[in-house]
């Protein structure tokens, strides 16, 4: 039996996964423990994905204690900071952890996610998916744009049908025609709605991680940090960094109208 802790939002588990899914293979049970900031997700997480049966959830640490090994952040980005950092390869965060499990247990395998289970779309077709927010944005590091920000790029397509997909306690800031909100679903209903939207346009979270999965294009997600010159958050997606100082909301838009630009010639 392997005893495995975890943590983070719904993006850290994901990047997981595949790390967990390989375990499952050469480990008659893997046994993992959902830490800090999962709690009230972890089963809708863990039932996204069709896991093998000897993948098993458990609520209690001590239950497990002592690991044998550790994927929280805290200890995991300690372990391969110096390794990150230095490489010239730009990667993934879920080939980060894959490697990092692949060196620990000296498996060699290739990076492979479980089948998701899907659900049903709440968007139709022409309309594009906008995630603005992020749980672990703050003052001192925000992850997203100003309100008033969002306010000019929804303007710059007042043709455009918008939908802001969140939690139940993320903010209704924009009160507009060309944008509606669709907060509190299911992840597999979210995932199917990834699939039927025109755009998906992301923070660095959850969703984003979600699309990586889903290998959803076109895709475009922007992030904020030192860190991204080490990785990116989906290498599928059409990805840049904000500059911290300044608001630089005329990025997004110039890159939506492209992308924009290339449905109508396409159709």
């Amino acid at each position: 039996m392997l005893k495995i802790e975890v943590d983070g939002l719904i993006g850290d588990f994901i990047c997981t996964t595949p790390s967990l899914y390989l375990l499952s293979k050469y480990n008659d049970m893997v046994m993992v423990y959902p830490s800090v900031g999962l709690a009230g997700e972890f089963s809708q997480l863990i039932n996204l994905f069709y896991y093998p049966a000897n993948l098993k959830l458990v609520n209690n640490k001590s239950d497990l204690e002592p690991f044998d090994l550790s994927l929280r952040a805290v200890n995991y980005l300690s372990v391969v900071y110096e390794e990150f950092t230095s490489s010239e390869t730009c990667r993934s965060l879920d080939r980060l952890h894959f490697d990092y499990v692949c060196n620990h247990f000296q498996i060699s395998a290739p990076l492979e996610y479980p089948q998701l289970v899907l659900g049903n779309s709440f968007v139709n077709k022409n309309e594009i998916i906008v995630t603005p927010f992020s749980r672990s944005s703050s003052p001192s590091y925000p992850k997203t744009f100003s309100i008033e920000s969002w306010y000019r790029f929804f303007a710059a397509f007042e043709f455009e049908q918008f939908v802001i997909l969140g939690s139940d306690s993320d903010l209704r800031p924009w009160s507009l025609p060309n944008v509606r909100y669709e907060y509190g679903h299911k992840l597999s209903d979210v995932c199917s709605s990834i699939l039927d939207c025109k755009l998906l346009i992301t923070a660095d979270n959850g969703i984003n991680h979600l699309a990586r999965v889903l290998k959803k294009t076109p895709h475009i997600v922007f992030a904020i940090g030192q860190l991204f010159k080490y990785f990116t958050c989906n290498p599928l997606a059409d990805f840049f960094v904000i500059n911290q100082t300044s608001d630089n909301i005329g990025e997004l838009i110039t890159r939506t109208q492209v992308k924009l630009h290339s449905f109508n010639q396409e159709g």
